[in-house]
């Protein structure tokens, strides 16, 4: 990680770019950006969730929930593949996540509420979404 000088994690199954990334992503990124887009849209529009209708609250909820997905990703290959999908080298949640990463979540998320906000509503949304998908993919 670049805030601390050492990798925060490693990929276990299908490594690319020595563990810093997966193969899976290529699944796994776009199903997790639908959810976001699905989340946001959520907490955006349904008045039980007003005490997050700011967009800070929103990136941190999200920053939040992409922790507990984290764990449960993990959980989940545990049990059925009997090892990690990934995990963190700092072991203060014993690998699952990291308080570590809550802080860059947290910008990450507010960063993509922003993006949310300026491209809903916007005809070829879509199309952005599937372009920085081709380019993603062709990087890993």
């Amino acid at each position: 990680m670049a805030l601390t000088g050492a990798p925060a994690w490693r990929y276990i199954v299908w490594p690319v770019h020595r563990g810093y990334t997966s193969g899976i992503g290529v699944v796994m990124w776009p199903l997790y950006g639908a959810f976001v887009h699905l989340f946001h849209d959520v907490l955006r529009s349904d008045p039980r969730f007003r005490a997050v209708s700011g967009d800070f609250a929103r990136g941190v909820l999200i920053a939040a929930d992409a922790m507990l997905l984290e764990v449960c990703a993990n959980l989940f290959s545990l049990v059925v593949f009997g090892a990690f999908t990934f995990y963190y080298l700092p072991d203060d949640l014993l690998h699952f996540t990291t308080i570590q990463i809550f802080l860059p979540y947290c910008a990450v998320g507010v960063l993509g509420v922003h993006v949310l906000n300026r491209l809903e509503g916007r005809p070829g949304a879509a199309w952005i979404g599937g372009a920085a998908w081709v380019l993603a993919a062709g990087l890993v």
